[in-house]
């Protein structure tokens, strides 16, 4: 991820705490079925129902900013018992998030999303809301999330999303929407604001994902774009987006479509990837954490031929704040699994 996002959110971390309690999405999906709930609450409500969460998903939220849908998850009957861990690459934001809603089933990770994997299958359900311009490298942001997501598993993204039909049209809209992905934080290298449809979905198809469903839903903008407007700090700090809500930009843009919100819902149906130290940031940090780890000779000679566990954000979490409970869950994983963790590897 671009230091350019870093700077953006470290920026803005506490005052969009403070306008946006329940969230920092532009776009609201209005559920018809939950009418009765304000708007933030059926956005996230139509999400978890994409998810089919229950109280036994295991979830990630890349891109958790300040705990807006772990809050929503958290107060809610259905979900409340549900495991969520938060993702972002600002650590104001996660220390806001992981103070939106006491859990002991949550978890919150600042890392760049870019390098988010497990060592184990153990999401359900990954979430990427208005979050996924921002990576660098989807290629490689796919294969990493893929690790820690269940064959059957899904991927659910909220994003704006353009359709281009007109490629020179496209390039002149780029050239005035890119002073907008630079005060939002989007750097030269992220795939911006307004991803290309097909890309997403190219990309997914071809590391191990089939198309669930995509689709248009109908949102509102106003509730963000009114406290926006209200808020001196982000007015005079996004000066483009302010001129750009004042007008019909994408209007004079057809036939090419520039969507303000859409959703794509992606199941894993296999793994690309047989061992995590093929994603290209690893085996640096396999280096470093078996050298400077003290552990006792099985668990170091597990983690040297295979690498388990110990570079997964999860383990690793555990193994810094309780060793003791960490060691024990490695020997258990190699007791169990001899052939796998103790022969020599191919």
């Amino acid at each position: 991820m671009d230091e350019t996002t870093q700077s953006y959110y470290d920026s803005f971390a506490d005052m969009i705490n403070e306008k946006y309690p329940q969230g920092y999405q532009v776009a609201l999906i209005k559920n018809s079925n939950y009418s009765h709930m304000d708007l933030r609450q059926q956005n996230y409500q139509y999400l978890a129902d994409l998810g089919e969460l229950n109280h036994e998903s295991f979830i990630a939220d890349v891109g958790c900013g300040n705990g807006q849908f772990h809050n929503f998850l958290k107060n809610h009957p259905k979900y409340k018992n549900c495991n969520y861990v938060g993702v972002d690459c600002c650590n104001k934001q996660i220390e806001n998030a992981s103070k939106s809603t006491d859990s002991n089933s949550s978890s919150f990770f600042c890392i760049d999303m870019d390098e988010f994997f497990s060592n184990e299958p153990y999401f359900d359900t990954v979430y990427f809301l208005e979050s996924i311009g921002y990576t660098t490298n989807i290629d490689t942001l796919i294969k990493s999330i893929s690790t820690g997501l269940k064959i059957g598993g899904k991927v659910i993204i909220k994003n704006p999303i353009k359709v281009v039909n007109d490629e020179d049209l496209d390039i002149k809209y780029q050239e005035e929407f890119s002073s907008i992905e630079k005060e939002y934080g989007y750097g030269e290298k992220s795939i911006g604001m307004l991803p290309r449809k097909e890309l997403i979905e190219s990309k997914f198809t071809e590391n191990g994902f089939e198309v669930e469903k995509i689709e248009v839903p109908d949102v509102d903008v106003m509730v963000y774009n009114t406290t926006f407007l209200t808020t001196d700090e982000f007015v005079s700090s996004h000066p483009a987006y302010i001129q750009h809500i004042s007008q019909k930009v994408p209007q004079r843009y057809e036939p090419n479509k520039y969507y303000e919100c859409m959703l794509f819902v992606f199941k894993k149906v296999s793994d690309i990837i047989e061992d995590t130290k093929q994603l290209p940031f690893v085996q640096q940090r396999y280096d470093q954490y078996t050298q400077d780890e003290p552990m006792d000779k099985v668990i170091q000679r597990s983690i040297q031929e295979r690498g388990i566990d110990i570079m997964d954000p999860l383990t690793l979490e555990m193994y810094q704040s309780n060793p003791d409970a960490a060691a024990a869950a490695i020997k258990k994983k190699v007791i169990e699994n001899p052939d796998k963790f103790l022969n020599k590897p191919d």
